[in-house]
């Protein structure tokens, strides 16, 4: 691809250095400035965050904390998630009136979550933990607009207004998180008051973006079949919801929330800049969604370009680790490290699973892939547990990327 020199002053030399073809570099650019602000802002206000729970509450209490998010997450699939990369997919092709009609189906689902919700927080509040118990029951309120109207960033993306869809966000993290740090140095011991926090942001800022959202709806069309494959993808994903969220739900019942807490550090410090790439990588999938971009080319110098990345954060995250956290999470160390060595697999993973998802369209690989590899990882799970704690469970968090890679590849290949 020919790189047009005027279009912005560092075209010409990323496209030299990297040299990888058929990219839209002005696109790219263009958009990866409104990533790149919003992924500054939620990186240091996560980061603040995290530092406010290990400065100032206890072990216990911010394991806790993680447990009652995972357990959310864990019964998120109820809320139809697989409508977002459905709705980037309808938008990006100008089929907006599809957004709303998901929205509507995904906030009833929702309801079904809140009882789930309810019925676990009750069980915690009688047979475990009753502040736990508390917590969940709480949140249950909460659940369908946790949930179920988070879809205006899916919007947003299929629109390509990465722009639109920085703002909104940054907005919701810096007063969310500002917020969350001002109420644990308040309440450092009153996990219900932090949660409830938590819920009440982060329900009141989707609801305000959601109806923002529907003033940029350019038509009223609708794809036909976007729900259905909405649900398909949703079906296809619930073994994987369960495996990516079953590593911290055990640490929390097995180990304690003392371990859990240190558990978290290290896999969320590492998440963190992961997400760094799939966000960066989410500028591509609307150009996915209506030609093919890659090639083998790419895969190999991305692998090559991630794998300086990845060695580079495994030097550089300990000290990092200490002055954020203190010693006292010393511990989480080796547990980011053995993430970041991953890297490379992770983002050739992101970029080929897009691929088939957005260009192949290859269903049968995915409903293939979305019971082989998270059965395997399900599976992993307990013995590297028993044998290896916390340790354990960080490879396979760090491997899942090169175990789905490879089962993405042999699927598709038997598949032609």
């Amino acid at each position: 691809m020919k790189i047009n020199k005027n279009s912005h002053p560092f075209s010409h030399l990323i496209g030299r250095t990297i040299s990888i073809p058929q990219i839209d570099w002005k696109y790219f650019i263009k958009n990866s400035f409104w990533v790149g602000i919003r992924q500054i802002i939620t990186l240091a206000v996560g980061l603040l965050v995290s530092v406010a729970f290990t400065r100032l509450v206890t072990k216990e209490l911010y394991g806790n904390y993680e447990l009652v998010l995972s357990i959310l997450s864990l019964v998120s699939i109820t809320a139809i998630s697989g409508l977002n990369p459905a709705i980037i997919r309808a938008v990006a092709r100008g089929h907006e009136g599809s957004y709303p009609k998901a929205v509507k189906i995904s906030f009833l689902w929702s309801f079904l979550g809140s009882a789930i919700v309810f019925i676990i927080g009750g069980f915690y509040f009688f047979y475990q933990s009753e502040v736990v118990g508390i917590v969940l029951l709480a949140s249950s309120i909460f659940f369908p607009f946790l949930y179920g109207l988070s879809h205006w960033e899916a919007f947003f993306s299929g629109q390509e207004r990465f722009d639109l869809a920085t703002k909104f966000s940054a907005l919701q993290t810096i007063i969310s998180g500002l917020a969350t740090a001002l109420v644990i140095f308040l309440f450092p011991d009153k996990l219900i008051i932090i949660a409830l926090a938590h819920f009440l942001l982060s329900s009141g800022f989707n609801i305000l973006f959601y109806k923002k959202s529907l003033s940029f709806l350019k038509n009223r069309k609708t794809e036909k079949g976007i729900i259905s494959y909405g649900y398909f993808l949703t079906k296809i994903s619930i073994l994987s919801v369960i495996a990516g969220h079953l590593d911290k739900i055990i640490v929390g019942i097995f180990l304690g929330p003392q371990e859990l807490a240190i558990y978290a550090i290290g896999i969320n410090f590492s998440k963190k800049i992961l997400d760094l790439i799939k966000n960066f990588f989410s500028i591509t999938t609307p150009k996915i969604a209506k030609k093919n971009t890659v090639n083998k080319q790419n895969y190999f110098k991305i692998f090559a370009l991630f794998s300086v990345f990845g060695l580079g954060a495994y030097f550089v995250s300990p000290p990092i680790i200490l002055f954020l956290f203190s010693e006292s999470y010393s511990n989480s160390i080796i547990l980011s490290q053995i993430v970041f060595l991953f890297m490379p697999f992770y983002a050739l993973n992101l970029l080929y699973k897009n691929h088939i998802l957005f260009y192949l369209k290859n269903e049968k690989t995915l409903l293939l892939e979305s019971i082989i590899f998270p059965l395997i990882i399900i599976l992993l799970t307990p013995p590297l547990l028993y044998f290896f704690k916390i340790k354990g469970l960080a490879f396979i968090f760090g491997a899942r990327s090169a175990i789905n890679l490879l089962t993405l590849y042999l699927l598709q290949r038997r598949s032609k």
